[in-house]
């Protein structure tokens, strides 16, 4: 007697229904029972159909074995087959129309014609397709991926549009140059086709066959769209990678996307890639007529685990959100191999240089209008998050213990982040704010609302039409905010600056060229000074710059400086130590309200500083020494009206 699959599920459901004893009553017991998980109990008795005469427009229920033995059948016009318990093998049939059921489908068995699944989703049984799972040669893994891509496309072939795997652990052998007269890792790769989403449960294991390549990825979505990639987990070979041929052999990657559009990847686990954990990039260069970037992509609640080089690698796109995700462990060394750099959690870094003969920037890659947002990070080797080349990136309320740059960059945002040093991250920046020499490249960006504790620099800031406020800056080591190079028309106001370790200082400009820039309305409170200026505006052709420190309420335990600096202005901050001043020029000090902490005067000015203007200031001294000008200063080069000195 054969028993069909139907039956089997109705003996199953009497049998659970026996044991319910255990179970709540609310619970629907039909609900028990996945059937995509069912291995099947085919039939093994042959079939006496012959195909080709089943009539057009009609149905078949295959509940024997037939075995084709080789040949093709033609069947007739809107001919289904269903599963009944029976099977398929060993030959072709050509639809003109019609469905078959996707468990008949196996190996063996071609379909050619017009035909669609009778269900769009097709659930993987590996045996059936020859993919074999644990230890296995590398030419069982070249199958295992061969077989793999051929499924997914017979299921887009056949108008499906899923494939769900339940269960798999397999290799897959990846670095061997298959297919056209130059390897390209993202066609050798498991190649994901448009229109298709991949899912996977919990239980699906992807695992890249041990290799020597510099270059290859387990799974790619190249030259493709509509697709979604959900769930599973996909390993690679760092620890396992033959390196010997030399090289840093960074581009090892588990998720490539190449010129991917519209696109999906959601609760995917990907772990010890020997490059990057996924690349985003595109097909050719920006400058080429067949350039094709990839866009709409959406990367969420995913986990990106110990990379060798960076978790995720944005090169080339646009209209990105990187959500929910979580990074660990990028570019971390491991007792088998040693991370490479620049090891990011999130690196976006798309390729330019400027023309030799011209001068101007040449865009090989572009990436812009990206999110990162709603992610944590932990234990990365360098940084959690970096825009190193990439225009209109926001980095929205995430959580990471390393820091958060912009590089060369064009309205990007660094907003609501927590970012808290480890005692393996402190010796860093928080939130580095541009690069040096960059006026033109990096500009109009926002620091805004973050928390960064615990760092040696809480931010660092380069460039022009920067907005840095409302962030709270904690514990740092050195300084607060830093800012040691030329910068242009930014405001930085209504931030927290607070350390109590020995030596910090809220706000440190060094060697800065400072033009429109504005310090103000913010808290300082630290354990040395409040300000240190050293060498502002002090170069040739930096004399008729300006910049202003405005309406900060100060209270460090250390004197505030400023020396060899011109076009400062200090003015209404209130102030509980003093200033020392040396050497400056063209500066001012209009209406603060300065408590000393000492016997020294509340202004002191030493060396020779010229063109002075000390206007309406209070300052509170215990012996009445408000403002000193030491006698190395022409009295002549000071303005001074309408200052109180009180006790």
């Amino acid at each position: 007697m054969k028993l069909k699959p139907a039956y089997l599920i109705l003996l199953l459901a009497v049998f659970i229904s026996c044991q319910k004893t255990d179970l709540p009553e609310e619970i629907n017991q039909e609900a028990l029972i996945d059937e995509s998980t069912i291995a099947y109990l085919r039939s093994t008795t042959p079939c006496a159909v012959n195909l080709e005469t089943i009539p057009a427009n009609s149905s078949y229920s295959v509940d024997c074995l037939l075995d084709l033995g080789g040949q093709t059948v033609q069947l007739a016009q809107n001919v289904n087959l269903d599963f009944s318990g029976g099977d398929i093998i060993n030959g072709t049939i050509i639809y003109n129309g019609g469905t078959i059921d996707g468990r008949l489908l196996n190996l063996s068995l071609s379909i050619e014609g017009t035909a669609s699944l009778k269900s769009s989703r097709l659930d993987l049984d590996a045996s059936r397709w020859e993919i074999l799972e644990g230890t296995v040669t590398s030419n069982q893994a070249l199958a295992n991926r061969d077989n793999t891509e051929y499924v997914l496309n017979l299921v887009r072939q056949l108008q499906g549009d899923t494939l769900k795997i339940n269960q798999l652990d397999a290799f897959f052998e990846i670095s061997k140059h298959t297919e056209g007269p130059n390897f390209y890792a993202s066609l050798e790769a498991i190649n994901i086709p448009t229109g298709l989403t991949l899912s996977m449960t919990d239980q699906v294991h992807l695992r890249v066959f041990p290799n020597d390549r510099e270059r290859c990825s387990l799974l790619a979505i190249r030259d493709a769209s509509q697709v979604s990639i959900l769930g599973g987990n996909l390993y690679g070979d760092r620890d396992t990678h033959d390196y010997s041929s030399g090289g840093t052999h960074e581009w090892g990657h588990l998720l490539e996307l190449h010129a991917a559009v519209n696109v999906l990847v959601s609760g995917l686990k990907m772990y010890n890639a020997t490059g990057d954990g996924m690349d985003i990039h595109s097909l050719n260069f920006t400058f080429s007529p067949d350039y094709k970037p990839s866009r709409n992509i959406t990367v969420t609640n995913c986990l990106f685990d110990n990379s060798r080089r960076n978790n995720l690698s944005i090169t080339d796109g646009y209209d990105m959100l990187i959500d929910g995700n979580t990074f660990l462990n990028a570019g971390k060394d491991t007792s088998l191999s040693l991370g490479t750099d620049p090891r990011y959690a999130i690196d976006v870094e798309a390729y330019r240089e400027r023309s030799t003969t011209t001068g101007e920037l040449v865009f090989y890659e572009k990436a812009y209008n990206i999110t990162i947002s709603n992610n944590i990070e932990q234990g990365s080797a360098g940084r959690s998050f970096a825009v190193v080349i990439g225009d209109y990136v926001t980095i929205d309320n995430n959580t990471v213990e390393n820091g958060i740059d912009y590089r060369y960059s064009i309205g990007s945002k660094i907003i609501n982040n927590t970012i808290t040093a480890t005692p393996e991250t402190s010796r860093g920046i928080g939130i580095g704010g541009g690069k040096p020499g960059n006026i033109a490249t990096s500009y109009n960006n926002e620091i805004s609302r973050n928390i960064v504790s615990g760092f040696t620099t809480g931010v660092v800031i380069y460039g022009k039409q920067n907005r840095v406020f409302l962030n709270q800056i904690l514990d740092f080591e050195d300084n607060g905010i830093f800012i040691p190079d030329e910068t242009e028309d930014s405001n930085i106001y209504a931030n927290t600056i607070r350390s109590a370790v020995a030596g910090s200082v809220g706000v440190f400009i060094h060697t800065a060229s400072l033009k429109n820039v504005g310090v103000y309305n913010s808290t300082i409170e630290t354990s040395s000074s409040a300000f240190k200026i050293v060498q502002a505006n002090y170069a040739l052709g930096q004399e008729n710059n300006t910049f202003h420190i405005t309406n900060n309420n100060t209270n460090s335990s250390n004197k505030s400086e400023i020396s060899n600096s011109t076009g400062v202005t200090i003015d209404r901050n209130t102030m509980q130590s003093r200033i020392r001043i040396i050497d400056i020029n063209k500066s001012k000090f209009l209406d603060n309200i300065i408590t000393t902490n000492s016997t020294l005067p509340g202004l002191d000015f030493e060396g020779a500083s010229t063109a002075i203007t000390i206007y309406r200031n209070t300052i509170y001294s215990s012996n009445l020494n408000c403002i000193q000008i030491d006698s190395t200063n022409d009295p002549n080069e000071f303005d001074l009206i309408g200052n109180s000195c009180l006790n």
